[in-house]
């Protein structure tokens, strides 16, 4: 029984979790950046948002096994989700690193 409630608040930290990142990946508005790439990273943020989503489906497509205790596939299901998380992140990092490269000043690149 202790096993099963501690499985089940395993689960709903999981769904915490994922409730995080809906926070920050389905924003509706994007930082404006300038310059000659602007429009380019705001297109590589939506495309971030659109893998979101997708990622985001796949997780309401095992609504029947979340909060089951009994169903271990929903750990691969979530690695696989925290994994795609992690490399999105990534994207983000590295693209506003690249709107900064060539500037000289925070200014610049707004």
């Amino acid at each position: 029984m202790f096993a099963q409630m501690k499985n089940f608040i395993g689960r709903c930290n999981n769904l915490k979790e994922i409730c995080e990142c809906i926070s920050q990946f389905m924003i509706d508005s994007y930082p404006r950046f300038g310059g000659t790439q602007g429009e380019e990273i705001k297109k590589n943020f939506i495309e971030i948002r659109r893998d979101f989503k997708a990622q985001l489906d796949e997780v309401r497509g095992k609504k029947n096994t979340i909060l089951d205790t009994h169903a271990t596939n929903w750990h691969d299901d979530f690695d696989k989700f925290r994994n795609a998380i992690k490399d999105m992140e990534k994207k983000c990092c590295n693209i506003i690193d690249s709107a900064f490269v060539n500037q000289k000043s925070v200014r610049e690149c707004l």
